[in-house]
């Protein structure tokens, strides 16, 4: 609000509010603590706390923090906190690195093969939202029903697609299928035989 009045030249807020230019400051330290405990408590919420923290690091070589400190003490003190979190950096790259997995899904490869070879450049494809994700992933082809874009129209279109594994009358799909511009329908096995 200050800052606000300041630029109108109302002085009796900035006269008040001068005695202590640091409060910014403080107000980052305090709220990187807060979100310190949420990340010890809730794994999740240390994305909160990674940027504060990056902050109140960058702090550290300014003289006015540290003024007890010398020079030296400083740089030092710096690159101890760099190299502290370098080594738990360079520990997750290095487990990450050692990760070694494979893609195996020889259904979906034919599929993706298939569409590539057989299929023009604009044929559009319906079926579940996950297949439809690799369709358009691995063959860039167009397609009806897309997972990532949550919306209405998205939802009512996925609806309409899915009728192709609800008891409605083949009719009924095809029309409704040829209303939305679907080309080819992937209709995978484990969707209509599922034991209930």
């Amino acid at each position: 609000v200050c800052e606000y009045l300041r630029t109108f030249k109302l002085n009796s807020c900035v006269e008040s509010q001068s005695a202590d230019q640091n409060a910014p400051k403080y107000y980052l330290a305090f709220q990187t603590l807060a979100f310190a405990v949420l990340a010890l408590l809730i794994m999740r919420l240390k994305l909160f706390f990674t940027p504060t923290m990056c902050l109140i690091v960058s702090l550290l070589p300014t003289t006015s923090y540290l003024s007890s400190m010398s020079r030296k003490s400083r740089d030092r003190l710096l690159i101890g906190f760099l190299l502290l979190s370098s080594v738990a950096g360079g520990y997750n790259i290095y487990k990450q690195l050692r990760i070694y997995g494979e893609y195996n899904n020889p259904m979906m490869e034919e599929l993706v093969i298939w569409a590539r070879e057989h299929t023009p450049q604009d044929a559009v494809f319906a079926g579940s939202m996950s297949t439809m994700a690799n369709i358009k992933l691995s063959t860039a082809r167009p397609i009806a029903n897309h997972p990532h874009y949550e919306n209405t129209d998205i939802r009512e279109r996925t609806r309409l697609i899915y009728q192709i594994f609800a008891r409605v009358s083949p009719q009924r799909v095809h029309d409704t299928l040829k209303g939305l511009g679907v080309d080819y329908v992937v209709v995978e096995d484990g969707f209509c035989n599922k034991q209930m």
